[in-house]
Formats: C-alpha cells, sequence, structure tokens
C-alpha cells in the first residue's frame, strides 16, 4: 500500500446481505452505473461520503448518469488531506480473487496533487478493515482530460474477512485544488485465475500500487518460460516502471525455504532489490509485520559491499537484521532458512542443492536466536523484485531474475531432545535444587530432592519458545525408576515436570503449567495430577486434571518405564500416560478432565521447562529416574512412506522416516497390495529422524508392505 496513510469514516453497513457469494466473472454490484437514484445525493445501493453526486451527464460512459466526486469547498483548518467518494460492500472469504474496475474521467485537467483512484478494502465480521489495494491507475496531474479510463484493483481476501468494500474515490491534497472526476460503470465480481503453477505449487500474482517502494506491480512481470522457470522482471509498461510479486495462496508454516537462483544478482541494479521471504500483514495479526527475509541488494544504505541481508521483522531492532558480503562467481545459487519456533538459520551457497557441497561453496551463514522469532500465523511465502522508494533502475534497463525451483520442508522436529547419555549437564540446563541432589549418569537423570519438599532437577536456561497460533506442542520425559527410601502416610515422592514464567519455582511464577507423579508406596499406586494457573504468583496452581494408576511400581520399573506427555495446542491441553509400547495407559480418573481448554493465551509462549522431582510431606524420602526429556512439534500431517528396503539374513529391514510422537504401522500382505493387510508392528513411538524395522518374512518374494498411523 502507498505510504500515504488515508483515514476516512466508516459508515455502517447499511444492507443486510444475504450469504449468497459471488460466481466468476459476475458483477456483484448493484447500480454499477449510477443510472438509478431518488436525488443527487440518494443513490441507490451505494452509501457517499464526502463530496459526491449523481448527474444526468451527457458524456456518461454508458447509460445516462455518472458519478461527480470533488474535494472540499474550503480548505480545513488546518489544511489537511481530504476523500469524496462512494463505496458498496459485497460478501466475500479468505482466499477468494476479487477484482474491481470502474471508468474515470476528468474533464479539464487534474491539478496539483489531486487524484483519483479506485479502492478496495477486505473487512472482518467487526466491520474492521483488515486489507486493502488501491489501482495502479490514477487520475493525476498530467493525466489526459476528456476520455475515459479504466481504474482496476485485485487483491486476495486475506485471513477473517466477511466482505469487501469497492470505493471509487477523489483525494484532495492540502493546497485545495478545484479538480474533479466522473466515474462511470464499476464491476466487482471475483476472479479464477490470476495464478501461475510453479515448483509444484500454485501461486498468486499481486497487482497494484503499493508498497513496498510504492511501487507499481503486474501480473506480466511474473511468468514462466519454456523449462518451468520463474521469471521475475522489472518492465516498462505503460509509462511506468512495474515490478514483480507473487505470493503462495497458503500460509506453510514452520519448515525449510528454499530458493534455487539461475543468474548472477550480484550484479543486480543499484536500485533494484530481490525479496525472498515469508510475510504477514501488520493489519492482519495486529502487531509488528511478522516476516523472515532474505533480501539482495545494493539499495540499502551502507549494502554497496554488502549485499545479502537476512532480516526478522521488525528490521529496527538491534541484530534483527544481518548483512554479509556476497562474492557471487557463478549463476547457480541456493537460499534458505529453516524456520523453528526457537531459531532461525540462514544460508546461502553456490550450486542446487539442500546444503552447501563442500566448505568453499558457502557464500554465508547465520542463526538468529531470541525473542524476535516470528510466530506461525496468515503469513504467506512471498518473491518480489521492486525498486527502492521507486527510484527508477540506474542504468534504466529492464532486469529480471530467473529463479528455477523453490522447496519447502516442513518442520517435524524437536526443539529440545535429552537423552542424558553424556554423562554430563549441557549448557541447555541449569540445576535446580542443592548440590548432590541431580545426577546425569548412565543415561539416567537421576534426582533425589531433599525432605524440606524443596524440588530439584534440570531447569533450562533460557526460556522454551513456542506460539498459541496453529502449532502443536509436546513437552514429554521418560520415567524409568523410582525409589522410597522413607515412606509417609500417602504421597511419598513427586516426579515433576512444569512450564513455568519463572526461572526460581513454579509456585513464584506468575503463570504456569505443571504435570506431576505423585507415587504412594504403600498404596502402589500413582496420581497423575495436571495443575494450571495464570497470573497467580504464589499459587499452586488450579488442578485440571487428576487420574490414578494402579500397581505403578511395576509399570514404571518395566523397560522404557512410563512416558509423560502434555500437549499444548493454540487452545487446549491434552495429558497421556503410555507404557514402553507406546500406547497410553488407562487411568482411573478423579478429577477434570485429561482433555480440555486451557486459559494461558500467550502467557506460556516464552516459559522455562523443568525435568525433576520433590518429596511428599512428613519427611518421606525417594529418588526419580528420568530416562529422556523432549520438547518437539507434533506434525499435524506425518509422513510415513518408506524409505529403504534392504533383505539380507533372512530378515527385511524397512526404514522410513520418522515424525515427532507419531505412533505408526507396518503392514504386510501376501496378496495384492490392496487387500489383505495384516499389522505386524504399531504402536511404537518414533524417537529418531529415521526409525527401522527388522522383519521376518514368511515368503519375501510376495510380500507387500506399507507404513501408516
Amino acid at each position: 500500500m502507498n505510504a500515504r496513510k488515508w483515514c476516512f469514516a466508516l459508515w455502517v453497513w447499511s444492507a443486510i446481505l444475504s450469504p449468497v457469494f459471488a460466481g466468476f466473472y459476475s458483477n456483484v454490484l448493484l447500480n454499477g452505473g449510477f443510472e438509478a437514484g431518488a436525488s443527487h445525493t440518494n443513490i441507490t445501493d451505494w452509501s457517499r461520503f464526502g463530496n459526491s453526486y449523481r448527474y444526468a451527464y451527457a458524456s456518461a460512459h454508458e447509460g445516462s448518469y455518472a458519478l461527480l466526486a470533488y474535494g472540499n469547498w474550503w480548505p480545513d483548518n488546518p489544511p489537511d488531506w481530504n476523500g469524496t467518494g462512494v463505496y458498496q460492500d459485497q460478501p466475500a472469504r479468505e482466499g477468494e480473487i476479487w477484482e474491481g474496475t470502474v471508468w474515470a474521467r476528468s474533464d479539464t485537467c487534474v491539478t496539483g496533487r489531486f487524484f483519483g483512484e479506485l479502492q478496495m478494502s477486505f473487512f472482518n465480521a467487526a466491520s474492521q478493515a483488515i486489507y486493502e489495494v488501491r489501482s495502479a491507475r490514477q487520475l493525476v496531474n498530467g493525466s489526459p482530460s476528456g476520455t475515459w479510463t479504466q481504474l482496476t484493483a485485485r487483491a486476495k481476501a486475506v485471513r477473517s474477512t466477511a466482505y469487501v468494500r469497492m470505493r471509487p474515490i477523489v483525494v484532495q491534497s492540502p493546497d485545495f485544488e478545484s479538480s474533479s472526476v466522473w466515474f462511470d460503470d464499476a464491476a466487482l465480481y471475483r476472479r479464477p485465475d490470476s495464478t501461475l503453477r510453479f515448483a509444484g505449487r500454485e501461486w498468486v500474482y499481486i497487482d497494484g500500487y503499493y508498497n513496498p517502494g510504492p511501487n507499481f506491480f503486474s501480473t506480466n512481470s511474473a511468468f514462466l518460460d519454456e523449462s518451468g522457470r520463474l521469471h521475475l522482471k522489472l518492465q516498462w509498461l505503460d509509462g511506468k516502471w512495474h515490478c514483480a510479486f507473487i505470493e503462495s495462496p497458503e500460509p506453510l508454516g514452520f519448515g525449510e525455504y528454499r530458493w534455487h537462483l539461475n543468474n548472477r544478482v550480484d550484479r543486480l541494479d543499484t536500485n533494484l532489490i530481490l525479496g525472498l521471504f515469508t510475510y504477514a500483514l501488520e493489519s492482519v495479526l495486529k502487531t509488528n509485520q511478522n516476516e523472515v527475509d532474505i533480501e539482495l541488494s545494493h539499495a540499502f544504505p551502507g549494502m554497496q559491499t554488502n549485499m545479502l541481508l537476512y532480516s526478522i521483522q521488525p528490521y529496527t531492532i538491534g541484530g534483527n537484521s544481518t548483512p554479509f558480503l556476497y562474492p557471487q562467481t557463478n549463476d547457480l545459487t541456493t537460499h534458505r532458512f529453516v524456520w523453528r519456533p526457537d531459531q532461525v538459520l540462514f544460508e546461502s551457497y553456490h550450486g542446487h542443492s539442500p546444503t552447501a557441497r563442500q566448505t568453499n561453496d558457502l557464500l554465508a551463514s547465520h542463526v538468529f536466536r531470541g525473542r524476535g522469532i516470528p510466530i506461525e500465523t496468515n503469513e504467506k511465502v512471498c518473491m518480489n523484485l521492486w525498486l527502492f522508494f521507486t527510484n527508477a533502475p540506474a542504468n534504466t534497463q529492464e532486469v529480471e531474475v530467473v529463479i528455477s525451483d523453490f522447496v519447502f520442508v516442513p518442520f517435524n522436529g524437536f526443539i529440545l531432545l535429552d537423552e542424558f547419555e553424556d554423562g554430563q549437564k549441557s549448557n541447555v540446563w541449569d540445576v535446580a535444587g542443592p548440590a548432590g541432589a541431580v545426577q546425569e549418569t548412565n543415561g539416567c537423570l537421576v534426582i533425589s530432592p531433599p525432605s524440606n519438599g524443596e524440588p530439584a532437577g534440570y531447569l533450562t536456561h533460557d526460556t522454551i519458545h513456542r506460539n498459541e497460533r496453529g502449532t502443536r506442542y509436546v513437552f514429554s520425559a521418560q520415567w524409568t525408576s523410582v525409589t522410597v527410601s522413607r515412606a509417609c502416610s500417602g504421597e511419598d515422592v513427586c516426579a515433576l515436570l512444569y512450564l513455568s514464567t519463572e526461572q526460581d519455582s513454579v509456585r513464584a511464577a506468575n503463570s504456569a503449567v505443571a504435570l506431576e507423579g505423585r507415587y504412594d508406596a504403600d498404596s502402589d499406586t500413582l496420581a497423575v495430577v495436571l495443575l494450571a494457573k495464570t497470573n497467580a504468583p504464589g499459587a499452586d496452581g488450579i488442578v485440571r486434571f487428576e487420574g490414578v494408576l494402579d500397581s505403578a511400581a511395576s509399570k514404571i520399573h518395566a523397560p522404557g518405564g512410563l512416558g509423560f506427555q502434555l500437549a499444548l495446542d493454540p487452545q487446549a491441553y491434552e495429558v497421556s500416560v503410555s507404557g514402553p509400547d507406546g500406547q497410553c495407559l488407562a487411568l482411573q480418573t478423579n478429577q477434570g478432565c485429561s482433555i480440555g481448554l486451557h486459559q494461558f493465551g500467550e502467557l506460556l509462549d516464552y516459559a522455562y521447562w523443568f525435568v525433576g522431582a520433590q518429596n511428599g510431606g512428613l519427611g518421606a524420602t525417594g529418588t526419580v529416574v528420568w530416562s529422556r526429556t523432549v520438547v518437539g512439534v507434533r506434525a499435524q500431517e506425518q509422513d510415513m512412506a518408506i524409505e529403504e528396503l534392504a533383505y539380507a539374513g533372512g530378515q527385511l529391514q524397512v526404514k522410513f522416516p520418522g515424525a515427532f510422537q507419531a505412533p505408526y504401522g507396518v503392514y504386510a500382505s501376501t496378496s495384492a497390495p490392496d487387500r489383505g493387510y495384516v499389522c505386524i508392528q504399531s504402536n511404537r513411538t518414533v524417537s529418531s529422524p529415521v526409525e527401522q524395522v527388522n522383519i521376518v518374512p514368511t515368503n519375501p518374494d510376495t510380500m507387500f508392505y506399507r507404513i501408516g498411523e
């Protein structure tokens, strides 16, 4: 959008619109030619603002009437910009591509900074404007008079869209120009296309005049060649420089974003910028711009030599933008970033490959960590080639960038994984509790908390970064041993996992969620308790769930032990306890529910993760042993395709990609592959990037296998 922002009063949506949505290319506007109306000021189906009037007009584009719009009769005090026009609203939905057109004409030349244009805006159900585009063409000083010009605005409806607003408008500057513009034959319709297919994905063209720059962006400036390569081109069209901009229709979320470039971008014109990035509009999220960005340009201040820039928005915060030298020596380069909840890895290197083939190929790399990492929201993948501050290219030549491929790999992995195998605390952790209470040995974290009830264990040195906008996080740990050295009446020792906004203790925190395993040696029972609190320092929290497991010691000490999992979705929690085979164990519910809504919002977006234990009351003491803890993202789609098959020594080795906490099954058939499958192994927890299963086939020559949940 243009750097100038206009603020106009919003009239009440006067008509109750039926929920009937437009067909492709059908004009949904009513009275688009302004032929109907009770008077100059009462224009059927349109809402007026400012000095806009319906008149009989001998030079109407079609019909007998048109709309005349002009600025104020006298200057504001103090002088200010003002807008005049009409608008009409129609239902719209996220993802739809809308195009509005209107014919415009000035009988005499437009003067000064006065201009006429077409604006198209998207609104949510609360009548809040969430996105706006403007026509690339405008009637301005120097535009021909006495002739009709069609103004066009096109855009895709963003998240939460409820309706689209069509608005022919003139804007008068503080110079108080006396110009006027006629409008006629307005149309608004939904388009079925405005896309191109590149790298196996659909992409939407961006058309219009708006930021960055602002620039004119044109569908004609992005196209594919006969080899399927994408060309982003700066072109001289209709007396103006037009830039290229395409974006993905849908957000992709956390993962790897990789672009393969096919020409010498180090030779870009000094006023041009190539952007490869993810982006969500500030107006969509009602917060800072949400962006992870790779930019190649000589245009930015100080970037004549360091023309490669890795950025996290807002770039004005120190450390969010990092420039690099860019000594490109051949046409083929790869630029990528891996966007995770806890970090963003940037890399640029020669060649086209998933990673740099050798050290000398690497051009630049950078890892960003901290609280500025963007969250998943309605961000889109974008590619653009644009002029800095709309400055013409220094050599006045057309320029293009060629991109042969784009690759996205979703993130389905671990933010934190410690199997306590190295016998020493890593720098991920701080020790909580008195000296000697915590030991890491033989692949285990052994915790003997003090008798005063103080917790002990490992606490992350930095906060775990998660968010509440679409990604499911799983916090888990494997409990493999419990020993009670001095018992008491009731709870003896408690295995303790928690997320907390404070590092010193869960009780001192403003907000926290704790998953406890309270073991009673006398009854050999385990009470699994979930406590949660929001903005309540000094409190223990409210019990959201309590379930009981009988014959607990044998289950804890079984090979593999008990897996404790706490899953946090954007709005809900889920508690589960699993056995060594990965199956969830049935708990006798005493209170609450193991699945429910939480009230955290974004309070635990940055929180410390604790793995530990504490003793029960009345002087009881004991020891808890954890063998593993994991914090990860549970994939919303699990890829279970077989990666490798090998048959040797009477065994078939099946390898396939693993995904965090995904149950799987290996199915076999001796018949046709579409029937007769039998599950031969399942209900285990995938815990490594590649899982290997060894099978003894009954008849390897005619066996069929498939992997699935």
